[in-house]
């Protein structure tokens, strides 16, 4: 970078400085949109003139100033959450309203009549499915369904059929209607607002590197969001040098349910909200933009869930556009020259998305479908909250225009109803995956490390 700042200043714009000014600009400078930042302030103020360490550090103060009155202009709002008191009769009766039919009651179920039903699903100790209501139960038998559908055991769900012999014979499932958040008003943000999301990220030497080489070759990005689990006792003390060097970037810290001590969600970090650039928050939490909702967990919600679930399938044709890959672990170092591959999903060119993802996806690894992920997104929308196997106090009202899961499975993008599904993977010491998102244009891209 210093080379860079020679050329920059002195070379192309006739900027004569010493060598120890130079090395005080290198301190401070680490990426390409910070050093066009200062040369556009230093020109402003002092032309060409030879530059002295005053008035480069004059330049950051203004820089930092006007960097926070952003802020106060509420660029952008994180909302965390807290623990509310588990109700899930409100939850019933909340789901209940989103379903698109009239529900019988199972006590008044009779034989051999066609009727709706609705309630919680899970499998008994015995291993029997069942649905249970606010008064009664009755097991289910899906042999005649026609769908197909991801059943995740605790959730909301209604069922079509016929009762005989006492068992509910299903040939529909319908979930709660998945409702999207009203977008903002676009007019408001003018410029772009890209966001990168990283989970599993360690902070050590190495890696806080490898997220420097990832802000060069992203040089727009506003926020980066950083997910744990982060592996040390104090996240500010080992990342405040790091963010220093970034002044123009807001970092968002989402905590993994093990760090600094191991809880249950949502996780809350013992810190104050917000240190200069660094804002802590809980885990899940929310990022309110001028025009943008983003939801954002840390956990493995694949992985948990699938020995929980039971995927019926009977020739699916998915509707929605998707994308899914394997990425092959690289063992080879990380450098600003490395080499960025990424596959996307943007919401205003659907008729092109299939096949140039299906491309994407062909060119690093194996195409294995969508059918289990399709029906599990869904099923997970339609339940409104982060974890709705177990955790019924973490929900929410309306879908946002983004959810972005943080967990270690594997990475995956897809749009369900209008709204955008990125599941970021692992970053690790071979490489892994990160999310851009551009605000502005709501498109989500995945990309991966060599």
């Amino acid at each position: 970078m210093k080379l860079k700042i020679y050329k920059t200043f002195t070379q192309e714009n006739n900027i004569i400085m010493s060598q120890d000014v130079l090395l005080h600009l290198e301190k401070h400078i680490s990426d390409t949109n910070t050093l066009n930042l200062v040369l556009e302030k230093y020109l402003e103020l002092y032309s060409t003139s030879k530059a002295d360490i005053k008035k480069i550090e004059n330049i950051f103060d203004l820089l930092k100033s006007k960097s926070e009155k952003s802020l106060e202009r509420n660029y952008f709002l994180i909302k965390n959450n807290e623990f509310v008191k588990m109700n899930l009769k409100n939850k019933f009766n909340f789901l209940k309203q989103k379903i698109q039919a009239e529900i019988q009651p199972i006590y008044s179920l009779k034989e051999n009549e066609e009727t709706i039903i609705f309630g919680i699903y899970y499998i008994s100790s015995t291993n029997k499915q069942i649905l249970e209501d606010i008064d009664n139960t009755v097991e289910l038998d899906f042999k005649y369904l026609n769908d197909s559908i991801c059943l995740i055991e605790n959730t909301f769900i209604s069922v079509k059929g016929i009762l005989i012999n006492e068992i509910f014979q299903v040939n529909q499932v319908v979930l709660p209607q998945i409702l999207k958040s009203k977008t903002g008003d676009l007019s408001v943000q003018k410029n772009e607002t890209k966001i990168i999301f990283i989970s599993d990220f360690f902070i050590n030497k190495n890696y806080l590197k490898r997220l420097e080489n990832i802000i060069l070759l992203n040089s727009k990005v506003n926020i980066i969001v950083l997910m744990g689990q982060f592996k040390v006792k104090n996240i500010y003390e080992e990342i405040k040098e790091f963010t220093n060097k970034f002044i123009n970037i807001n970092f968002i810290i989402v905590p993994d349910k093990n760090d600094i001590f191991p809880s249950f969600l949502p996780k809350v970090l013992p810190y104050n909200l917000k240190y200069k650039n660094i804002y802590f928050t809980t885990n899940p939490t929310t990022i309110f933009l001028n025009d943008r909702t983003i939801y954002i967990i840390k956990e493995d919600i694949f992985r948990n869930n699938k020995n929980k679930s039971t995927f019926l399938d009977t020739n699916f044709k998915s509707e929605s556009k998707s994308c899914d890959t394997n990425f092959k672990d690289k063992t080879e170092s990380l450098n600003t020259d490395f080499e960025d591959e990424s596959m996307s999903l943007e919401t205003n060119n659907k008729e092109n998305i299939n096949l140039n993802l299906e491309q994407n996806i062909q060119n690093k690894s194996s195409f294995q479908g969508t059918n289990f992920n399709t029906n599990f997104i869904t099923t997970y929308f339609s339940q409104y909250s982060f974890v709705p196997s177990y955790k019924e106090y973490m929900s929410f009202d309306n879908l946002p225009d983004l959810f972005i899961v943080g967990q270690k499975s594997f990475s995956h993008c897809q749009e369900i109803r209008n709204v955008l599904f990125a599941s970021s993977g692992e970053f690790n010491k071979e490489g892994g995956t990160y999310i851009l998102y551009d605000a502005l244009q709501n498109k989500v891209e995945i990309k991966s490390l060599n």
